[in-house]
C-alpha cells in the first residue's frame, strides 16, 4: 500500500471520511491508532510488532526508576538499528528474516518524544513535553502513517499541538492538500521513474558504458534521489494537510545551495535538524574550539553515513561530505567566490558524492568514477529525450518555490472546480508517467 497506488487512495479516503466527523482529541487518537494497525498490516506483521514494541518501551519509560535510564533507552535504540544494519550486510549469517520497513523512522520519531519529555538542553524550550503520554497516543504518533517510512521526522510536541487543534476541511485546505499530492506524484511517477531506467543502466555495468553515458547517469541519479524523496515528502504533507496536520517541508531547494553547509540545511531537513539537536549541539556544537568543532562535525557526518548502511560506499559518501563541511568551516571569512561559480562547484560535488551512495559497493563506485574519465565511444547512446529530461529537472528545481507559492495561494472558491481541476491534473500525470512504480529509495533506510 504505497503512495501513490489505488489501494492507498481507497484506504485514505475511508480514513478521511471517518476522521472528518471527529473533533474530540482522544477519538482522533483512537482512529489514528486503528488505521495505523490496518496500514502496517499491508506490509508485514513484523513491522507491526516492532511498532508495538517501541510504543510500549516508551510508554513504560516514565514508570521506570533507575539511574541513567535515558542512556539505557538510547543504547537500546542504537543496538537495534545497528543490528539491522549489520543484518543487511550479511555478516550475522542470518538470511531468513525480512527487515521491517520504517524501523529507523520509528526509532527517530520515538526518541524525539523521549528527549522532549526529558527536556534536554539542546532542544528548544517550546518543544518540551510536560507530562507523559498514554500508550495509544504513543502508538498513533510513532506509527503516524503519512510520514513514518521516509519522513519527515516529526517532533512530539509539534504533533501533539497539531492533533489538539480542530481540523477544518475547507476548499482552501482541499486545494493545498491535493496540490501538494499532485506535485509529489509528478515528482515520483514522472521525473523519478523516467530517470530510474537511465540510472539502473548506468550503474549495472559501468565499465561497459561510455564516459558520456556515465556522466548522464550521475546527473540522473542526483535528480532521481531528490525527486523520489521530495515527492514522497510532498505527498506526506498533502495527505496530512487534508486531515488537519501542517507537516513541515523536508526540502527547501537544496540543489540551489551555494555551499555544502547550506545544502545540509535544505536537504532532508527533519533528519539534519535531528542530528543537529540531539548529537551536534549536545557535543558542544560550534561553541567550542575549532578542533573540537571539527570533531563534532566528523561524528555527525560519519554517523549519517553509517546510518544509511554499514559498508564502504556509505562511509565514503559520509566522509566526502565531512571533508567538504570541515573545509567550508575553515575557509577565511573574506574568501568569496561568485555565487554562480560556487553553486556550480557545490552541485557537482554533491552529485559526485551520490555515486558512492548509489553504488552497491565501494569498489563499484571506484569503477564507475574511473570509467567516467575514460575517453571511449562504446556503450549506450545518449538520446534527445535524455537531454530533455535533465533540462526538465533543472527547470523544476529552479521554479519549485514559485510552483509551491501557486499551490498555497490559489483562490479557487468552488469544491466542484477544485475536484475537476485536480482530477484532470492527476489523469494527465498518470498518462505521461511510465508503466510500473520503482520502489521509494529511502524505504530501505
Amino acid at each position: 500500500m504505497l503512495f501513490p497506488t489505488i489501494e492507498f487512495c481507497l484506504f485514505f479516503l475511508v480514513f478521511l471520511f471517518f476522521y472528518s466527523f471527529i473533533s474530540n482529541n482522544s477519538k482522533k487518537i483512537y482512529l489514528l491508532a486503528i488505521f495505523n494497525i490496518i496500514f502496517y498490516s499491508f506490509f508485514s506483521f513484523f513491522a507491526f510488532l516492532y511498532l508495538l514494541f517501541w510504543s510500549f518501551l516508551l510508554f513504560i519509560y516514565p514508570k521506570i526508576k533507575f539511574y541513567k535510564k535515558t542512556t539505557f533507552f538510547v543504547l537500546i535504540a542504537i543496538f537495534q538499528i545497528s543490528f539491522w544494519k549489520l543484518y543487511e550486510t550479511g555478516l550475522l549469517g542470518i538470511h531468513d528474516w525480512k527487515m521491517p520497513l520504517g524501523i529507523s523512522f520509528f526509532t527517530f520519531q520515538g526518541l524525539t518524544y523521549l528527549f522532549a519529555l526529558e527536556k534536554i538542553p539542546s532542544q528548544k524550550e517550546n518543544l518540551h513535553i510536560h507530562s507523559s503520554w498514554e500508550f495509544l497516543k504513543l502508538f498513533a504518533f510513532i506509527g503516524f502513517f503519512p510520514t513514518v517510512f521516509s519522513g519527515p521526522i516529526l517532533r512530539a510536541k509539534e504533533w501533539d499541538t497539531e492533533i489538539s487543534q480542530e481540523s477544518s476541511f475547507t476548499n482552501h485546505v482541499l486545494n493545498i492538500g491535493l496540490g501538494l499530492i499532485a506535485l509529489g506524484t509528478f515528482y515520483k511517477l514522472c521525473l523519478a521513474s523516467y530517470l530510474h531506467s537511465t540510472v539502473s543502466q548506468a550503474f549495472s555495468s559501468p565499465s561497459e558504458e561510455s564516459s558520456s553515458f556515465l556522466w548522464l547517469g550521475m546527473y540522473s541519479y542526483g535528480f532521481e534521489i531528490f525527486f523520489d524523496f521530495a515527492g514522497y515528502s510532498l505527498m506526506s504533507m498533502g495527505i496530512a494537510k487534508l486531515f488537519g496536520f501542517n507537516i513541515p517541508n523536508n526540502f527547501n531547494q537544496p540543489y540551489l545551495s551555494s555551499n555544502i553547509r547550506d545544502f545540509w540545511t535544505k536537504w532532508h531537513i527533519s533528519l539534519s535538524s535531528w542530528f543537529r539537536d540531539y548529537i551536534y549541539l549536545p557535543l558542544g556544537g560550534s561553541k567550542v574550539t575549532k578542533l573540537r568543532q571539527n570533531l563534532n562535525i566528523s561524528i555527525v557526518m560519519i554517523t549519517s553515513g553509517l546510518w544509511h548502511g554499514l559498508s564502504g560506499n556509505y562511509l565514503a559518501w559520509g566522509l566526502l561530505h565531512l571533508l567538504a563541511i570541515v573545509f567550508y568551516h575553515n575557509l577565511p571569512s573574506k574568501f568569496k567566490l561568485p555565487i554562480v561559480f560556487s553553486w556550480f562547484i557545490n552541485l557537482h560535488y554533491v552529485f559526485f558524492a551520490w555515486i558512492f551512495f548509489r553504488s552497491n559497493s565501494f569498489s563499484q563506485a571506484i569503477e564507475y568514477i574511473s570509467s567516467m574519465f575514460q575517453i571511449e565511444n562504446t556503450g549506450s547512446d545518449i538520446q534527445l529525450y535524455h537531454y530533455l529530461l535533465i533540462f526538465s529537472c533543472f527547470l523544476v528545481i529552479f521554479t519549485e518555490k514559485s510552483i509551491l507559492h501557486i499551490i498555497y495561494k490559489n483562490n479557487i472558491k468552488s469544491y466542484l472546480q477544485t475536484t475537476i481541476l485536480w482530477s484532470i491534473l492527476f489523469i494527465i500525470i498518470l498518462i505521461i508517467s511510465p508503466s510500473g512504480l520503482p520502489p521509494f529509495i529511502y524505504f530501505q533506510y
